[in-house]
């Protein structure tokens, strides 16, 4: 009784010691595994928290990775799953491969202790999911490559390569492409900071004659350790630096174990040889790119079929081949890949290698637009309005126009400006074509080229209800005198000249169109028809003649 008495009083003082509430004692990682196993329920973010803070190491993790990638290569020999999955459970309780395994393992030999293991396999699924959309800024969490493609897996993917990317939240970021039913790939990213962390614990132990900085130590661990997206991005970073033969090894490493974001890189790397300093090698560097590529494609990643159908449209391949790139665009096409339907669209627009076709043209930007860029979107609509083509603007065009607008793009504004001047889908309406050229200069005042364009649009237009070249010129005036490098190009000279011009001041457009003139010759990358046009401004302001024309 005196004990009781006692313990009583100890726990009352400790109680009033701590504010009147007793603290609840933290649970180890170990006890925390416990308790999940008997109650088959636990907050697993505790659980996650206590294994980083007390088990996560370098050491432990290529363990967990070696029997991880053991078990998916034992899937279809389910009795020998047991121990490899027993194994990985020992070491990460939170490893959904492991749980998979082991449910397998029973389904196998009969045992009614599957269902618990696939119940905490898709507990564990949740967890890595929960409240993240698996986007670069918003990544899924994985402590290895083989749980974040085991998760992609589960949902029906089939996972063609992988590699890591940094943010400025994370520097590693797994990017897993994987595709379904024949669909175009998806890219899913899966935040791996915590195991980044005792990577470079591990790096520390070591030498570092190289001089590598912290990142690129993780990746030679990894890539060492046979991690093929490791070796990917090693590969890449060693490309950038200039240390190409020893960047093709990696990559070609990561592509012989069937990743295909390795083929990919290694296409792209013989492309890079070929294209700088092969010399009579560059045909040789070009086939085996040709054969990455090959692969890259029988992987499913449509980017190869992109990349190669532009090598070959361009003629690296030889003018005679070329339409052979063409039915590779038209293959990533098919799978509505943005940039192979952009690039089938702007062909059949100039009748680059095939026959010019604006309905066709049309179509192809139409497709591309679907996808959602907002850049293709006003291209589309450009096309669409340009009076040569015989095309004509439609709602949907219209609809994504004024969307753009409404996020502040300049671009969409001034083509607004443009839709309105030209009455594009019913009578025009002059105030508010000036009013969204106004709106697109004041959203992005330092977009040289777009003030250029509302300036030369208000400065130079046969229609008076458009001119305005008062105001074009306060713009230009405002560009030309802060902009040194807009100062330096002949168009915006050009412009800032008929604006003069266009308000009667011919002495001044005489002196900046014949500044235009002087740096026009001087450029190489001037085209003909530009300084034909140059000099002929310069005549007409010579002469007392503003310069007009027929737009918007």
């Amino acid at each position: 009784m005196e004990y009781l008495q006692k313990a009583l009083f100890l726990t009352i003082a400790f109680v009033l010691a701590n504010g009147g509430v007793a603290e609840e004692r933290e649970h180890s990682y170990a006890e925390l595994v416990r308790i999940a196993k008997r109650d088959n329920a636990v907050d697993l973010s505790k659980i996650s928290d206590s294994f980083v803070r007390e088990k996560l190491d370098a050491d432990l993790l290529i363990e967990l990775s070696t029997f991880e990638d053991q078990a998916r290569s034992l899937n279809a020999q389910q009795l020998r799953l047991g121990p490899i999955a027993v194994a990985i459970l020992e070491r990460c309780f939170l490893s959904s491969v492991g749980h998979s395994s082991l449910a397998m393992f029973y389904d196998r030999v009969g045992e009614d202790r599957s269902s618990t293991h696939k119940a905490w396999a898709d507990q564990i699924r949740h967890h890595m999911s929960d409240g993240r959309e698996g986007t670069k800024e918003n990544p899924y969490t994985a402590y290895t490559t083989v749980q974040a493609e085991e998760f992609l897996k589960h949902d029906g993917y089939s996972v063609i390569g992988s590699l890591y990317e940094v943010t400025d939240e994370s520097p590693l970021i797994l990017k897993v492409t994987a595709n379904r039913d024949g669909q175009r790939s998806i890219d899913r990213f899966f935040d791996m900071q915590s195991a980044y962390e005792a990577y470079v614990v591990k790096t520390n132990e070591y030498e570092n004659p190289g001089n590598l900085d912290e990142r690129d130590r993780v990746l030679f661990l990894l890539a060492f350790q046979g991690d093929s997206a490791a070796q990917v991005s090693l590969g890449t970073s060693l490309l950038s630096s200039g240390r190409s033969q020893e960047a093709r090894r990696w990559l070609n490493a990561a592509a012989r174990s069937g990743n295909g974001q390795g083929h990919l890189a290694a296409a792209r790397a013989y492309v890079d040889r070929a294209l700088h300093g092969a010399g009579n090698q560059g045909s040789r560097f070009l086939n085996a790119a040709y054969d990455q590529y090959m692969s890259t494609i029988n992987r499913g990643l449509e980017v190869g079929l992109y990349e190669l159908g532009y090598l070959f449209v361009r003629g690296y391949y030889g003018d005679d081949v070329r339409s052979r790139g063409v039915e590779f665009l038209e293959r990533a096409a098919k799978l509505n890949d943005p940039a192979s339907l952009l690039a089938l669209a702007r062909m059949s627009y100039e009748g680059f290698v095939v026959e010019q076709s604006f309905s066709r043209a049309s179509e192809y930007y139409e497709r591309a637009a679907l996808q959602g860029n907002v850049s293709v979107r006003i291209e589309y609509f450009r096309i669409l309005s340009n009076p040569d083509t015989g095309l004509s603007v439609n709602q949907q065009a219209l609809d994504w126009l004024e969307q753009a607008a409404e996020e502040q793009n300049a671009e969409a504004m001034y083509e607004l400006g443009n839709c309105y001047a030209r009455g594009c889908l019913g009578k025009p309406n002059y105030r508010r074509a000036n009013s969204w050229y106004r709106k697109a200069v004041k959203t992005d005042p330092n977009n040289s080229s777009l003030v250029n364009s509302v300036a030369w649009t208000l400065s130079v237009s046969n229609n008076r209800s458009v001119r305005k070249p008062r105001y074009a010129l306060r713009v230009m005036e405002r560009m030309m005198t802060n902009n040194e490098e807009a100062r330096q190009s002949p168009q915006f000279l050009d412009t800032w000249a008929a604006a003069y011009a266009a308000t009667g001041n011919f002495k001044r457009a005489v002196e900046l169109q014949s500044e235009a003139l002087a740096l026009a010759i001087e450029r190489e990358d001037i085209r003909e028809e530009h300084l034909r046009a140059i000099r002929e401004h310069l005549e007409s302001f010579k002469n007392g003649e503003k310069v007009t024309e027929s737009i918007p």
